[in-house]
């Protein structure tokens, strides 16, 4: 009960609850972790806030070739969620760059980061196969 009064409560206050104590491990490692893709586009977005994903297998700061490889395996082993989480944090990692002030809006036009995105689109729409291939792009970008 206290967990749903919890996480009803974050839903109710808004961000600056949740934020503050996803700093201690607050409400968010109370929730279920989803095995599945979540919010990845308006048609799979049921919810404001999505479940938390589990954490990729190489964990929590590698590169962008460990998170593809580690996505790359989460799905052939059916860890959808867990695929996304990686593919996620590979997308970040490939977009740090040095960026003009004036120029900081303009969407990356990155190869890599474009596979990666299209990987993650494909995962979200359910397409394992087309994920695959565009994760293996990516892969071939970076080796």
């Amino acid at each position: 009960m206290k967990t749903i009064h919890l996480v009803l409560a974050c839903g109710l206050l808004g961000g600056p609850a949740c934020a503050q104590s996803s700093i201690d491990g607050g409400p968010e490692r109370m929730l279920p972790v989803s095995k599945t893709p979540a919010n990845t586009s308006e048609a799979n977005t049921r919810m404001p806030f999505a479940p938390p994903l589990p954490t990729p297998t190489v964990g929590e700061d590698s590169t962008p070739t460990r998170y593809l490889q580690n996505a790359r395996a989460a799905i052939a082993t059916g860890r959808t969620g867990e695929a996304q989480e990686a593919l996620e944090r590979a997308q970040t990692r490939a977009l740090d760059r040095g960026v003009d002030m004036r120029r900081t809006e303009e969407p990356s036009s990155n190869p890599l980061v474009l596979d990666i995105s299209r990987a993650r689109a494909a995962l979200g729409a359910g397409d394992k196969q087309a994920a695959l291939r565009e994760i293996d792009a990516a892969l071939a970008l970076v080796r």
